[in-house]
């Protein structure tokens, strides 16, 4: 369970130095785990090009879809969550549900299994009417991230798809 210290707040360009570090440290983990899928590293300026297209626009009249809140402990980012929103049109039935999509969370390794990502998860539902059933909240998780299932799993995420990938043919200099 979180912390009740734990403090969510919407993420801008401010913090994009702790999440670039945050996103290298988990996209190192996940290559662990599934070295065909993720690449061993990532160039920091891709990450940052990345995360940028999640964070509040300097253009005040532009309409924001993708947002990224993070979990601080003791006033240090302990985890992000990255996600979209949009609507989707219910076959011309004039009703339009909204829908959103958590592309990524990501946990400072260092303060994981303190209940950081389900604090996130939680969040998201609460500030786009997941838990009303207003929205419908999506995730894709690899097959090998056992804890992202189990977050997703205990705040009543059920499995709908397999998401299967084609790792690509090609690799990097160094072999991987």
């Amino acid at each position: 369970m979180a912390h009740a210290d734990h403090c969510i707040v919407d993420l801008t360009r401010r913090h994009l130095p702790a999440m670039t570090t945050m996103r290298r440290r988990t996209q190192a983990d996940h290559h662990l785990l599934m070295p065909d899928v993720f690449k061993k590293t990532v160039d920091k300026a891709v990450i940052r090009a990345d995360l940028l297209g999640y964070l509040p626009s300097w253009w005040p009249l532009q309409t924001r879809t993708s947002f990224a809140r993070g979990c601080f402990e003791d006033e240090v980012l302990a985890g992000y969550v990255l996600y979209r929103q949009g609507d989707r049109d219910n076959s011309g039935m004039f009703t339009t549900r909204k829908i959103v999509l958590i592309n990524d969370i990501a946990v400072d390794p260092a303060r994981r299994g303190r209940g950081i990502a389900r604090a996130l998860i939680r969040d998201v539902a609460a500030r786009t009417g997941g838990n009303d059933g207003e929205a419908e909240l999506n995730a894709t998780i690899w097959e090998g991230n056992a804890a992202s299932h189990r977050a997703f799993a205990a705040e009543g995420f059920l499995p709908r798809n397999r998401t299967v990938s084609l790792p690509s043919k090609t690799r990097e200099p160094d072999g991987t």
